[in-house]
């Protein structure tokens, strides 16, 4: 079984319970509270003693499951807050013998009270510069350029880091850890992606991210360091926090080479379309090791992990690879949407000469939609019959691609290919009518 905020659709809708099915609504201040609008439906449903494939520990989470006599299937929650701490992150890589060039100069303050003032910090990082709180998803990350900026920072609690700015664009990279013995582990690095930041155009701002596409290749020698510096965090969070299963390193990529920035320790937006990397090397996705790892299996089926780097350093620092992609879209109209009446909902799409995304018939994978052939998945996809209000997620446009037709530009931002695309899945949504 599985819940979530919006429908699914394919197979998956095969025992789903959902919330946008009950109320007719996306409203993106309701996404991340939806387990506990399901929760009687849960427990009347009759599971009993699940295990819940979660993407971290929250009290609500760990409630439900025990509610329901079951256990949540994640990292434990201290392992995760220890790595995932942004103001011990410096003193984590100086510990795994990360080399200093790939580091961010940075400072921690007990909190907001402490900040020292704007000039000492212009001194000391030079404009902008970053000011962090521990959180996911871009929320606790501000750029401070000016004075006055620091007035986005008032809601932050606890703790925060300091860092320099670093001009390049962002990167994420999946990584798997299994243990060999209780003092080795396998540390598998996924090829690293172009991650698109704050691009208004789809409604995602500030130090969220668009979406990634793994297609567009890196310099060689810089990927080799980078490999390299995640072997190093991997084998020491294993010995030192006992770390295994799926995690992920988020980097900054510039023309002298790349920095590490974050640690997520957990699954992330990514993991779901970066699997199709796997696949496309012949490996099941490494969320089925994550799964066994953490029910204490055995996992057998992956190459040596030095064999295995070696290739994702080969693939990347190649142009003209086949590789994943996906991008996010956001109602931007400024007030409630829905699709239109025709609009099929997920499934697979042909993008077509006059810029328009036309149905070719069901499908549920990434991997089915290859770009080269004018395919585009449509995933996520809210039905003609929901309101989606501003902000709102209305889809994630997904497939296969080369450096050739890449979504994003090298800065960052979309690509005009991915601009053309964006504007064509928009074309099936019209506002609601007051």
């Amino acid at each position: 079984m599985t819940i979530s905020y919006y429908a699914a659709w394919g197979e998956s809708q095969v025992r789903n319970l959902n919330v946008e099915s009950k109320t007719r609504v996306r409203d993106p201040a309701r996404k991340h509270g939806f387990v506990s609008e399901l929760r009687t439906e849960l427990q009347r449903a009759g599971i009993r003693s699940p295990y819940l494939l979660v993407w971290y520990e929250t009290d609500e989470l760990l409630s439900l499951a025990t509610a329901l006599g079951g256990e949540l299937l994640c990292i434990p929650r201290h392992v995760r807050e220890a790595l995932e701490d942004k103001t011990q992150l410096l003193s984590l890589l100086e510990a795994a013998d990360v080399p200093s060039d790939l580091r961010i100069d940075s400072m921690n303050v007990a909190g907001v009270a402490a900040l020292p003032p704007f000039r000492v910090l212009e001194q000391r990082f030079g404009l902008p510069f970053v000011v962090q709180t521990n959180s996911s998803g871009g929320r606790g990350t501000v750029f401070i350029g000016q004075p006055k900026d620091l007035q986005q920072t008032a809601a932050f609690r606890g703790s925060l880091r300091l860092s320099r700015y670093v001009a390049g664009f962002s990167s994420n990279t999946t990584v798997l850890t299994v243990p060999r013995s209780t003092t080795d582990c396998a540390v598998y690095v996924d090829a690293p992606s172009h991650k698109a930041m704050g691009v208004s155009a789809v409604g995602i701002h500030g130090a969220k991210g668009a979406g990634n596409d793994w297609s567009i290749p890196f310099p060689r020698k810089s990927v080799e360091c980078f490999v390299d510096a995640v072997e190093r965090i991997g084998k020491y969070a294993y010995r030192t926090f006992g770390l295994t299963g799926l995690w992920g390193v988020d980097s900054i990529w510039t023309s002298s080479g790349v920095v590490i920035n974050e640690l997520n320790v957990r699954n992330q937006g990514t993991t779901e379309v970066s699997a199709v990397n796997q696949q496309l090397r012949g490996l099941p996705p490494f969320l089925a090791a994550h799964a066994v790892s953490l029910l204490g299996g055995i996992v057998d089926w992956l190459p040596e992990d030095a064999e295995h780097n070696a290739e994702t350093i080969r693939l990347v620092s190649t142009s003209g690879q086949l590789a994943p992609f996906y991008l996010k879209i956001r109602n931007t109209f400024g007030r409630p949407v829905r699709p239109l009446p025709t609009f099929k909902g997920s499934g697979l799409y042909r993008f077509s000469a006059d810029v328009c995304l036309d149905w070719s018939g069901p499908a549920v994978r990434t991997i089915d939609a290859n770009f080269l052939e004018r395919n585009i998945l449509v995933a996520n996809a809210a039905r003609p019959d929901i309101r989606c209000e501003s902000g709102a997620e209305l889809g994630t446009l997904e497939g296969l691609t080369t450096s050739d037709f890449a979504i994003f530009s090298a800065s960052g931002g979309l690509s005009p290919l991915g601009t053309d695309i964006a504007d064509a899945y928009y074309k099936w949504f019209s506002p609601v009518e007051r």
